[in-house]
């Protein structure tokens, strides 16, 4: 009877500890239940106002960029890189932006149509890197981002580019280092630097304003950068203007770009005081 006993009090022992098991995994199970249901219905809460704030700072949370059909031969070029851009659905990487603010962002970028002019080339360079500064723009996303800008003669030649490598079993190009490279040895002459600096050693006031070939000057001086001294750099800059303007500076010494130029306008103001007038008097009948 004493093992009977000993038994049926082990027996009671377990079945006490399986309920307390079960009433703790039932109260578990029911929090976990409460916190789901608390998430959905704040979710369900939150949703109407996200799609307010995504209309009122107008952006839909799925919007196709639409581009204007400009007709042409090159219509199909760009239609090639918009189904491109689609696909891909090309993101940012950070900041946690959309496809619809990096397709927002890409109209920003300046575009190109493959002109031959050195300066329009070296702006349009200039005005990218700007952009890609600024914007924070992945090295892996320029590629594709700069293909979609270009327009007319310098997309056509951008897409034989890469069918000419695919033809050739090559891989097309995806590093914005090689695609730079790339332009500037199709829309760069080896010989820039000598065309800008004839530029500037041909720049000449003529029958311009004095403003206008002050500008041109700085620009050209800018884009050759001859390390020159501010000295050398007078003697270039009184050696542009005009005769008439060039024999009044000469009176005085002259030592900064500034003081070239104010003298300048003084002189080309006191010529135009000296010109003979150019109003006709008729004598009355």
């Amino acid at each position: 009877m004493a093992g009977g006993d000993v038994n049926n009090e082990r027996v009671e022992r377990l079945e006490n500890s399986f309920k307390q098991l079960e009433e703790t995994v039932q109260k578990s199970l029911q929090q976990i239940t409460q916190s789901i249901a608390t998430l959905t219905t704040h979710d369900n809460e939150d949703q109407p106002q996200r799609m307010n704030r995504r209309h009122r700072n107008g952006r839909p949370e799925r919007q196709r960029m639409q581009q204007p059909n400009y007709g042409g031969e090159d219509s199909d070029v760009e239609n090639d890189y918009e189904e491109e851009w689609e696909a891909r659905g090309m993101r940012f990487g950070h900041r946690g932006a959309t496809d619809f603010d990096y397709r927002q962002r890409a109209k920003d970028v300046p575009t190109f149509h493959g002109s031959m002019n050195v300066e329009d080339f070296l702006d349009w360079m200039s005005e990218l890197d700007t952009f890609f500064k600024f914007y924070e723009i992945p090295v892996d996303n320029r590629v594709n981002l700069v293909a979609y800008k270009l327009k007319g003669g310098a997309q056509s030649w951008w897409k034989n580019l890469q069918l000419t490598r695919e033809r050739q079993g090559k891989l097309p190009i995806t590093s914005w280092e090689r695609m730079e490279r790339e332009l500037r040895r199709r829309f760069l002459p080896p010989n820039h630097d000598q065309i800008l600096f004839n530029l500037l050693q041909n720049c000449l006031q003529g029958k311009r304003s004095v403003e206008v070939y002050t500008a041109e000057f700085h620009r050209l001086s800018s884009r050759n950068d001859l390390s020159e001294t501010e000295s050398q750099q007078v003697t270039r800059y009184i050696n542009g203007l005009s005769p008439e303007i060039q024999d009044r500076i000469s009176l005085v010494p002259v030592y900064t770009l500034d003081d070239a130029y104010n003298l300048a306008i003084r002189a080309k103001n006191q010529l135009a005081k000296k010109k003979p007038s150019t109003c006709v008097f008729f004598k009355p009948k």
